[in-house]
């Protein structure tokens, strides 16, 4: 299956974006982008630790590294608006189901 990905950032911008924090937009987009749009392995679903996300998330010159609990904030925070799911956790980190822009409800709701 072939990923659309200027639908799916357009989609993102123009619907789901005005319904998110800051912080969520960028968590969602990490995810999607380590899932979705990995160029490796592109797929639905990514697992990582929380310890992982945190490491790689906001990697910048002036940015701290986001405690684990902010992680979490953002994490729960994105499932409850549907626009992740969090799945079974193992010694490698917690599956994490990305949904795309046009399928969170949020977006459904206004897509024309």
């Amino acid at each position: 299956m072939t990923i659309d990905t200027r639908k799916i950032l357009e989609e993102f911008v123009d619907y789901l974006m005005p319904d998110l924090s800051p912080h969520e937009a960028s968590m969602y987009v990490f995810l999607l982008r380590h899932s979705r749009l990995n160029n490796d392995t592109p797929s639905a679903t990514v697992r990582m630790g929380q310890r992982r996300i945190a490491q790689l998330y906001g990697r910048g010159p002036k940015m701290s590294v986001p405690s684990r609990q902010h992680v979490l904030r953002q994490l729960e925070s994105l499932e409850e608006k549907g626009c992740i799911k969090i799945g079974d956790t193992s010694r490698d980190g917690t599956l994490y189901t990305v949904v795309l822009p046009s399928e969170v409800p949020l977006v459904v709701e206004k897509h024309p």
